[in-house]
């Protein structure tokens, strides 16, 4: 996947994606939300205590090139002003800068072997920001309307709304996500489909 920036323009990137980048780029590294923050995500998701960033500061040759441990798809998830969305173990490529990230628990993913902690992306700003996320083969989107549930195969969640709720159910022996829709509006979830 290639990202050209702007210039000014910043993306967090995930470890272990980066293929190669221009040597114009502005590298920084740093915590997002404090430090304390990131080492409680350390410990609680196995993720990076410091995020990596790159920034545009010329005109042109601004390109960053990242590359998935996945054979699949690359989604680009628009996170509109207010939204936040819940992502899956090992499926972020990059982020926006206006982006924050927050860790929320379930105690009962423990039952999924999803973790107890995810990470969920919120933005508080004004401005759309754009989650890059990959899936294993091709990926399918729901919308859930009022009411209605899903029963999602383990292991091929994505994303959601971070306000969805979910519960762990077993169909036939096997593990699966159940979808529940508590409030009157939609919600999109991402999932793999292994093709």
């Amino acid at each position: 996947m290639t990202i050209k920036l702007k210039k000014g323009q910043s993306v967090g990137v995930a470890d272990h994606v980066i293929s190669y980048y221009d040597a114009s780029l502005d590298i920084n590294t740093r915590t997002q939300n404090g430090l304390f923050s990131g080492f409680f995500r350390k410990l609680t998701t196995g993720d990076s205590v410091f995020k990596t960033f790159f920034t545009g500061i010329k005109d042109t040759n601004n390109e960053l090139v990242l590359s998935s441990f996945l054979s699949g798809s690359v989604i680009a998830l628009i996170v509109n002003p207010g939204e936040s969305y819940r992502i899956s173990h090992h499926s972020l490529l990059a982020y926006t800068s206006n982006l924050k990230i927050q860790t929320k628990s379930r105690f009962r993913n423990i039952l999924l072997q999803q973790g107890v902690f995810q990470e969920a992306f919120y933005n508080d700003t004004q401005e759309n920001g754009v989650l890059w996320l990959h899936s294993y083969g091709g990926h399918s989107e729901m919308v859930l309307k009022p009411g209605e549930s899903k029963k999602v195969a383990h292991g091929l969640f994505i994303a959601a709304d971070a306000n969805l709720d979910y519960n762990v159910s077993t169909l036939k022996g096997v593990k699966s996500f159940f979808l529940e829709k508590l409030s009157t509006s939609q919600y999109i979830v991402l999932i793999s489909s292994h093709i």
